[in-house]
């Protein structure tokens, strides 16, 4: 038993040699375990894996693999299509071992998982590394069989489309344009007299449409000849009497004085500096203001007297006249014992509706829709009992009604802003 570069207590294998460093043969520089520069021999090699190695029992020789089909069995035929697919799947790198520096000359190959991902594991091997670690490898030298079924489908594929090629060659095309043109003339034709056809058709409705015209306005104008001559008339002092309604299109200039018992007007009536327009529904002045009732004879009422001034200038409003009334006056319930009532503008409600506050300490507020743009100059408060009353905080949100004394039950105080 011999056990080198092991110490002196470790004992060699059995009828064998243990050696921790590398062995060169041939070189006296080993780079590997087991650096032989030369051939090697051997009586026996085993191997793992599907890989066969053959000796030559007269030379020792040792040969990789055989191609002999009496030595192989459970033959399957490789798809030409699946191994174009994994073909097509590769890709090749350049690529350094992990142990190489890395200024080292690259190295060409595939990678083994990209194999295993493609379903072909019969072109690959694992082995155990030093470390216990599982690696896997190619057998490229089963590559060539992968290819040559690769192209073998590639070259069927070249053949269709040469199969399909010579017969497009093949076609007689001159019939078939013969054909195409033979159709588009009769299209042509076809649609040359559609145009002609409707072309007349146009003129002849044309015209017809001339003719009716022409009826239409002899026939108004005879209508228009006897209405004249039947609702027209002169009276002895040469006025002209018109018995029926007159409808003008253009303007009617009349000099002097003219009395209408009933008048439609369209659009618009000019007297003098007024004007009033039917279209828009008003009535204004050209220039200066527009008097009502000037020489203040009688009232000038509107909304059939619901609003009135009368011929001192004095405003009438009656109750009603809009539903913001309640905007700049209302009543307010005052209950025992509040002495500070506070009104505030409440988005959403109605101009009389207000929603009562909790009394607190004599303090209560009341949300009220009174929706002012500006804050009023004076609010004017008159209290149903006697005491003293004020207002404060004016603004266009409300304001706030302060007692002095607070009522035994519930009274009322009226309210009215003004701007």
């Amino acid at each position: 038993n011999a056990a080198i570069g092991y110490s002196a207590s470790t004992a060699g294998p059995t009828k064998g040699l243990a050696i921790s460093g590398k062995v060169g043969i041939g070189t006296t520089s080993p780079q590997v375990k087991l650096d032989v520069a030369g051939t090697i021999r051997a009586s026996t090699f085993p191997v793992t894996g599907d890989t066969a190695l053959y000796r030559d029992d007269a030379t020792g020789d040792i040969a990789l693999l055989t191609s002999d089909i009496r030595l192989k069995k459970n033959l399957t035929s490789l798809s030409s299509s699946q191994a174009l697919t994994v073909v097509q799947g590769l890709t090749g790198y350049l690529y350094n071992a992990l142990d190489e520096p890395d200024g080292a000359k690259k190295r060409l190959g595939f990678m083994a998982q990209d194999l295993i991902k493609l379903g072909l594991n019969e072109a690959t091997y694992s082995f155990t590394g030093s470390d216990g670690t599982e690696y896997f490898s190619i057998h490229y030298e089963k590559l060539p069989v992968l290819l040559v079924e690769a192209i073998k489908e590639q070259q069927q594929q070249i053949e269709q489309l040469k199969l399909a090629s010579a017969n497009l060659t093949n076609f007689d095309l001159s019939a078939l344009f013969s054909q195409t043109r033979e159709i588009a003339t009769i299209l042509t034709r076809e649609i040359t007299d559609r145009q002609l056809l409707s072309s007349r058709v146009g003129e002849l409705v044309g015209n017809l449409e001339a003719v009716i015209n022409k009826l239409a306005d002899l026939q108004n104008e005879t209508s228009q000849s006897a209405t004249l001559a039947q609702n027209f008339s002169l009276s002895p002092q040469g006025d002209l009497i018109l018995d029926k309604n007159l409808v003008l299109n253009e303007n009617l200039n009349v000099k002097g004085k003219t009395t209408l018992t009933e008048l439609a007007v369209g659009k618009s009536i000019t007297a003098g500096l007024v004007v009033i327009d039917g279209e828009k529904g008003s009535l204004q002045t050209t220039a200066g203001p527009l008097q009502l009732q000037s020489d203040s004879l009688g009232e000038l009422e509107i909304m059939s007297g619901k609003v009135a001034i009368d011929k001192d200038g004095n405003l009438k409003i009656s109750e009603g006249v809009i539903a913001g009334n309640s905007n700049f006056r209302n009543i307010l319930i005052l209950g025992a014992g509040v002495t500070e009532f506070k009104i505030q503008n409440s988005q959403g409600k109605s101009a009389t509706e207000c929603k009562m506050g909790e009394i607190l300490e004599g303090k209560v507020v009341a949300e009220c829709g009174i929706m002012w743009d500006t804050a009023p100059v004076v609010v004017n408060v008159t209290p149903s009992y006697k005491t003293t009353i004020w207002v404060e905080d004016i603004t266009k949100d409300g304001f706030t009604i302060k007692v002095g004394d607070a009522p035994q039950k519930e009274e009322k105080v009226y309210w009215l802003a003004m701007w």
